[in-house]
């Protein structure tokens, strides 16, 4: 019998919290958020090149999310947190980010208020990026590394968190 820890299998995890569980929402506020600041107190991004801007980001978030969602289902994994986690992704767009949906989401975020030219829009979508990170983030971290281990340790410090 060796002392040496066995690496986990794949397990199901708990399920998450409330806020973890529904990671869109703080972005959907964000949105919100900054819409409703830029009808009280106009505050512009700038002109057309923003706007254009805005799209090709929404683009590249559309495009990020959807090889991300892609990666999971091919590792027999779902995207959703209320789902069960199977299996540890490090491939695809998660060798380069832990959180490409998240990634993605911010994009999203910040290009529909970059086309609306909304630069209230663009500090709610900061702090909505600082509360992910915080609170849904470091909730489902803690889950992996239950479920994981030392498997998700190492993956944890060769890959970034977002970027």
């Amino acid at each position: 019998m060796s002392d040496s820890p066995q690496p986990p299998g794949p397990r199901r995890l708990p399920p998450p919290g409330l806020i973890p569980s529904l990671p869109p929402l703080p972005f959907l506020a964000g949105i919100l958020l900054g819409f409703l600041a830029q009808s009280i107190a106009p505050l512009d991004v700038g002109g057309g090149a923003v706007r254009v801007g805005g799209i090709v980001l929404g683009v590249v978030a559309v495009l990020l999310f959807g090889w991300a969602e892609r990666t999971m289902s091919r590792a027999g994994t779902h995207a959703t947190p209320r789902a069960p986690t199977t299996a540890l992704v490090t491939s695809g767009p998660f060798r380069f980010s832990r959180n490409p949906i998240y990634v993605a989401y911010a994009l999203f975020t910040a290009a529909i208020l970059l086309v609306a030219n909304s630069a209230w829009g663009i500090v709610f979508s900061a702090v909505a990026v600082v509360f992910v990170d915080r609170l849904v983030i470091s909730d489902e971290e803690e889950r992996l590394w239950d479920a994981f281990g030392d498997h998700y340790d190492d993956y944890r410090h060769e890959v970034r968190r977002w970027l």
